[in-house]
């Protein structure tokens, strides 16, 4: 082919070479091609890696507010048991006033019973406490549970979103 564009190139007849225009052409197609499908490979890479991205965030929410859930649980569960010792202590204190009224002999004086009634009030404030204190470390570790559970579906969409715009603009 060369040989005979070569005298024709030389003799004035052949001011433009066709067939360098489309050999140049089909490089430029071909080159394009690979591009193309290399770009579509790594989009779909990408997608791959933000949807495990997304799968590993969303299941890292769910693990926490899993672990949450069963602290707040246990904090019931303590809280409960601290009630129960508190309600033994105030009944121990109670049988110990009762011993030492009658050791005494004060047992049924106003003053005895004032001091009854007080030690009650005080044992039944101690227990409403001691249950507050354990709804309120129940509550936050409810809160902190349901907030990393909001959290990491949020980076799930976040990532599944960056996903779909990978594969798209490839």
């Amino acid at each position: 082919l060369i040989v005979w564009k070569l005298p024709l190139r030389f003799s004035g007849r052949l001011n433009c070479d066709p067939t360098g225009g489309v050999l140049t052409a089909a490089l430029v197609i071909g080159a394009g091609s690979a591009q193309a499908y290399s770009q579509v490979k790594q989009g779909q890479a990408q997608k791959r890696y933000y949807d495990a991205m997304a799968d590993t965030a969303r299941n890292q929410g769910d693990a926490i507010a899993a672990a949450n859930q069963k602290k707040s649980e246990i904090a019931q569960d303590v809280g409960a048991q601290n009630v129960r010792s508190e309600a033994i202590k105030g009944a121990e204190a109670q049988g110990v006033q009762r011993v030492a009224e009658a050791a005494n002999n004060i047992a049924g004086s106003g003053t005895a019973q004032d001091i009854a009634i007080d030690s009650m009030r005080k044992t039944r404030e101690n227990e409403v406490n001691l249950k507050y204190n354990a709804d309120i470390k129940s509550w936050e570790f409810d809160t902190e549970g349901a907030y990393a559970k909001w959290q990491g579906k949020e980076q799930e969409n976040q990532y599944r979103t960056a996903g779909k715009q990978a594969l798209s603009a490839a």
